[in-house]
């Protein structure tokens, strides 16, 4: 028996109906029309399957595609966001770096002002030392120079005597030899004629010249015999003598009544000739014996006194 019928219809090759050729016929396009329907259908279902696939596969790449997609936008969104971070660190970074060099530059300004300030205060001390030293030393010299006056004496000569010698000083060498130096006294050089102008004999001046011979730094203690300088009868005052101030009146006048004080023995070593003389005294004899109008033979040992020319002495 041949299964002509894919359908399930089995029929029988000696059925009466079977061996009709028309019936035959029939049949067999009766059977091929189910063979061709069940293979279209077949193929129908097969293209439904496919088609499912492919809406499957279609709705699978469309969601990968929507989720690479949003994959993409976040990736983005991530790199804008860390762009976005770095720069703000670098806006951050650079602020404070910023602000750190305009504090150094401050900083650096500042101990700049610091310095120039204790420069300058530096600057104002020593001017105010400076200045205070200068000071001191022309009250000093101011004083050194009141302590002392010119007075002419008796033989026509000037002498220059301590303030204190001077308000007992009369004119004569009474109680004072103005012939010994005293209290540091300084020698005077006679100045040149053109600038030179006389003394007068009733005034003393204090004496402040670039002509004196500084003799402090050079006196010692000596025997009892003093010193006198030789100054000519003739010797005058160059212009730099000055007049006594309020301060030399003042000290004059408190000084007034007090006794002449006994000057220190003291030897000068300089350019003048110099010679030794006996200790003034309050004797009149020892006064006549030591004046230098007695003794015109030099003693034993000692200078011979000046009386004429002085020009020899210097």
């Amino acid at each position: 028996m041949i299964n002509l019928y894919p359908s399930g219809y089995y029929y029988d090759d000696f059925d009466p109906s079977y061996s009709d050729p028309r019936l035959r016929r029939q049949l067999l396009r009766r059977a091929q029309l189910q063979q061709q329907a069940a293979m279209e259908e077949e193929q129908r279902r097969q293209q439904m399957r496919y088609e499912r696939a492919m809406r499957e596969e279609q709705m699978w790449r469309e969601q990968m595609l929507r989720q690479d997609i949003l994959e993409r936008k976040r990736r983005n969104l991530e790199h804008q966001r860390r762009r976005e971070e770095m720069v703000r660190r670098q806006a951050l970074e650079q602020s404070r770096r910023d602000a750190e060099k305009r504090r150094r530059i401050l900083e650096r300004q500042w101990q700049q002002q610091r310095q120039r300030e204790l420069e300058l205060e530096r600057q104002l001390d020593l001017e105010r030392i400076e200045n205070g030293e200068q000071k001191r030393r022309r009250q000093g010299k101011m004083q050194r120079d009141a302590e002392y006056g010119i007075v002419r004496g008796p033989d026509g000569r000037l002498y220059k005597l301590h303030s204190d010698d001077m308000h007992g000083y009369d004119g004569s060498f009474g109680g004072v030899n103005p012939m010994h130096r005293g209290r540091s006294e300084k020698l005077l050089r006679p100045m040149p004629p053109p600038l030179m102008k006389p003394l007068n004999v009733d005034e003393t001046y204090p004496v402040s010249t670039s002509e004196e011979i500084d003799s402090d730094e050079e006196v010692s203690d000596i025997a009892p015999t003093e010193r006198h300088t030789k100054v000519s009868t003739n010797m005058v005052v160059s212009d730099a003598v000055k007049k006594p101030n309020a301060t030399v009146a003042k000290r004059r006048t408190k000084s007034a009544g007090k006794k002449s004080k006994p000057t220190k023995k003291t030897v000068v070593k300089s350019s003048v000739l110099i010679g030794d003389v006996e200790d003034a005294s309050d004797s009149e004899q020892e006064d006549l014996a030591s004046s230098i109008w007695r003794n015109r033979m030099p003693s034993e040992g000692e200078w011979m006194e000046p009386v004429q020319g002085y020009d020899i002495y210097f």
